[in-house]
């Protein structure tokens, strides 16, 4: 009984922490495209409104990277937190973080349109999510230098492989509900890509390579390099 007490504010802090990021980087997400394009339209204009334009950018910029930054290697970090902790605190934050995502999506009227943003969301998702997992699989092997024996081997792919079937199955439900629900036919997706083969071609003959993907797909890839 008492591991079990133990367990619970575990679960629920974590789910706080991990909801609160999942807010701000949706949020870092929305306003960092504009504000980076924003740098770069002060940057490459000669004709500027006055002195201190281009410092400004610059410094809304800087803050804007720092803190999705941030926002990102706290993901990371509490990703990794519930991976070495118990396998069930891991299971029940997954479970209930995709359920609120589930419940979020799944009974609202949904256009062909905001089913495209839906998707892009979740392939982004999916990009961050690959990143977090090599981030925690360089740190086990590199970082804290764990001798890798069998049962810890098993231990972190059960894991992984826990975290990755979960996104793709509440996603597969998602995606299945919307589209039963919305009458909508499952070659709206084939559209989607059209479209963003259609933008990646265009961005092909430009000075910014797959920038109209990545705006279309609210992907800021800086701050995840950084």
């Amino acid at each position: 009984m008492r591991s079990g007490g133990g367990m619970a504010p575990q679960v629920m802090k974590l789910y706080v922490v991990f909801s609160s990021l999942e807010i701000f980087d949706k949020l870092c997400s929305s306003f960092g495209q504009d504000i980076l394009e924003a740098l770069y339209a002060s940057a490459s204009s000669h004709a500027r409104g006055w002195r201190g334009e281009m410092a400004l950018d610059l410094l809304v910029a800087y803050g804007y990277l720092t803190a999705h930054t941030l926002v990102l290697f706290y993901q990371a970090v509490a990703l990794s937190v519930a991976i070495n902790s118990n396998s069930n605190v891991l299971l029940t934050l997954l479970i209930s973080n995709n359920f609120t995502e589930l419940k979020t999506n799944v009974f609202k009227r949904c256009e062909a349109e905001n089913l495209f943003q839906v998707s892009c969301a979740d392939a982004v998702e999916r990009f961050n999510l690959s990143m977090y997992l090599l981030i925690v699989l360089v740190q086990f092997v590199f970082v804290q230098k764990e001798e890798l024996t069998a049962a810890r081997l098993h231990e972190v792919s059960h894991a992984f492989l826990m975290i990755c079937v979960c996104e793709i199955m509440v996603d597969w439900i998602k995606h299945a509900f919307v589209t039963k629900f919305n009458r909508m036919r499952p070659d709206v997706y084939a559209k989607f890509t059209r479209i963003l083969c259609a933008d990646t071609a265009a961005s092909a003959t430009t000075q910014e390579p797959l920038a109209n993907v990545a705006a279309r797909m609210g992907f800021v890839p800086l701050p995840l390099f950084c």
